[in-house]
Order: C-alpha cells, then sequence, then structure tokens
C-alpha cells in the first residue's frame, strides 16, 4: 500500500484533527515539514490509562520529518 498528499498551507492555515485512513495511507505515516516550522498537535482518543485532555505537540522545524506507527498511529487523533 501506497500513498503520497501534498499541501501547502499559509500561515495559521490548517486541518481539523483526524486519522489518516489505513488502507490508503499503510500501518505507518510520515509527515514532512519543507520551508517552514510547524507544530503537529496530538490528542489521545482511546483514553484507557490516558488522560483524555492530554494534548501532546511536537515541533517541526523547517526539513523535518515525523514518522507515526503502533501506539501513535492508532490512539492519537494528529493535526
Amino acid at each position: 500500500v501506497g500513498c503520497s498528499r501534498a499541501h501547502r498551507y499559509t500561515a495559521g492555515q490548517g486541518i481539523p484533527p483526524h486519522f489518516d485512513t489505513v488502507w490508503a495511507f499503510g500501518g505507518q505515516l510520515g509527515s514532512v515539514s519543507l520551508l517552514a516550522p510547524t507544530v503537529m498537535r496530538f490528542r489521545p482518543v482511546f483514553t484507557v490509562g490516558v488522560d483524555p485532555q492530554a494534548v501532546f505537540d511536537v515541533v517541526m522545524p523547517p526539513r523535518s520529518l515525523v514518522v507515526l506507527a503502533g501506539h501513535a498511529r492508532y490512539h492519537y487523533t494528529h493535526r
């Protein structure tokens, strides 16, 4: 399975919290920040043993890559 998408966002623009479909993107997902820093926000969906209000921000400097797999891929939304 393989799929790729490219998006160009202006400052302050983005997408709502979501999961990427497994059938299209597979078990691992990568996100790249090319030209400007950005923040990916993760929020737990399945909250057994996790504070449902917990939010994790990952700062992505330009030319960085975040790979989602396992728990991060299936138990957290991202935006």
